[in-house]
């Protein structure tokens, strides 16, 4: 027999409740998702996932994250903060172009488009200037939503690239109708490039099917001057990698754009 004393109950709601209340608050049930005071700006299910992964960690997993739609908050911020470098950058260097990486999760939020040209409009920075990359398996994670919210990047004048491709597992005629701007080689394709015959077929390959869709070529992954050269021999036209340098902040990105100005 199974007793249920009204403590086993309570402390049952008390552990469940915050859960619940996040699920609601995803499903804009209620108009709670911000709390705003007059210094702060709480987001209602940050608080709720940071509570529930202190209370019991092992229960929350990274699917509530999504769930909660952390990504798109994640997404808003990060094209913020990007467009006010790149900002900073065309003062500097007027030809200057950014990339910014979006998830298969922030391709159905329809209204991300629509954040990014006004925040365009507002730095008064040319929509040709960014670059959208996403991952060639987030084009097929569901293809109406990202059709949509491509075309509408690409009618506001924003180049599109396809990144790490060659790990996914789309077809080249469903990447042909994207009518991406870029390809970007992922660098498992590059790294062994000296080496590696097969790299070598397929990166050729690669660059011919992208220059006759029209479109860029960025190889990733480029390690040294050598590989640098092969690629170029191949007709790649950008390389990305620590031959070039490495992740850095956006401090030192403008003195690596000052010194390369000055020797190139």
């Amino acid at each position: 027999m199974v007793e249920f004393s009204k403590i086993t109950i309570t402390n049952r709601i008390l552990r469940y409740a915050p859960i619940l209340l996040l699920f609601i608050s995803v499903l804009n049930e209620f108009d709670f998702n911000y709390l705003e005071l007059k210094y702060f700006s709480f987001n209602f299910p940050f608080i709720l996932i940071f509570y529930w992964s202190l209370k019991k960690s092992e229960s929350l997993g990274y699917g509530f994250i999504f769930i909660a739609g952390l990504i798109n908050d994640v997404t808003e911020w990060v094209v913020e903060q990007a467009l006010l470098h790149h900002k900073s950058i065309l003062e500097v260097f007027p030809n200057h172009k950014t990339s910014i990486n979006i998830s298969a999760q922030d391709l159905t939020k329809r209204d991300l488009p629509v954040q990014v040209v006004s925040l365009l409009t507002e730095l008064d920075i040319d929509p040709s200037t960014l670059v959208i990359e996403l991952t060639e398996s987030a084009t097929v994670s569901d293809s109406l939503d990202a059709n949509i919210v491509l075309n509408d990047f690409k009618k506001m004048g924003v180049k599109i690239a396809i990144d790490d491709y060659g790990t996914g597992y789309s077809s080249l005629a469903y990447l042909s109708q994207l009518r991406f701007n870029e390809i970007k080689i992922d660098k498992q394709f590059v790294m062994e490039l000296e080496q590696s015959k097969r790299d070598q077929t397929i990166c050729k390959t690669t660059i011919e099917m992208a220059k006759s869709l029209g479109a860029f070529v960025v190889a990733e992954g480029v390690e040294n001057e050598n590989i640098a050269n092969i690629l170029q021999q191949y007709g790649c036209e950008i390389a990305q990698g620590y031959h070039f340098g490495k992740p850095m902040p956006f401090s030192d990105y403008m003195q690596w754009l000052q010194r390369y100005k000055q020797t190139g």
